[in-house]
């Protein structure tokens, strides 16, 4: 299911955006509801804005793809301001609830040169998210180990 799925309103049979469900004063009911708890909703997740270490935007967060299997987390997809796409390691970000953005472990010249996709000639989405290749090249740039290789507690 994708992020806009979870924007679904049935009552107008339209999808929302993130800034037309802030307008509503839907977004900010929810998140006051969530307030401290550590939790956020799938749908919330789109168009937050990410940081880099340096403190500049860099742009937002798009896609967050989980590993069913595992229970949790594994990517992210950022999308800057230029239409390029980013695919992190979720283990590089953090979440500022008092904010409400995405910090990344990562300063902005570290992110202009990861692997990226989405403009001049470059792979286009939909991305195959379990190609094992790829993520080793992302997962390096990063400094991360993958997923895969992380034992959990059972």
């Amino acid at each position: 299911m994708s992020w806009d799925q979870l924007n679904y309103d049935p009552d107008s049979g339209n999808f929302k955006s993130l800034s037309e469900r802030e307008q509503a004063g839907e977004l900010a009911q929810e998140l006051e509801e969530q307030a401290g708890t550590g939790l956020i909703r799938g749908r919330d997740l789109s168009g937050r804005q990410v940081r880099a270490a340096d403190g500049e935007v860099f742009g937002e967060l798009r896609e967050v793809i989980l590993d069913v299997e595992r229970g949790e987390a594994i990517y992210a997809l950022l999308a800057d301001t230029s239409g390029k796409h980013y695919p992190l390691p979720w283990a590089v970000l953090s979440y500022d609830e008092d904010k409400r953005i995405f910090h990344l472990q990562a300063q902005h010249h570290q992110l202009r040169s990861a692997p990226h996709f989405g403009k001049g000639g470059e792979p286009q989405a939909p991305f195959d998210w379990s190609e094992r290749v790829w993520a080793e090249r992302v997962h390096e740039h990063y400094g991360v180990q993958p997923f895969w290789t992380v034992s959990r507690p059972k």
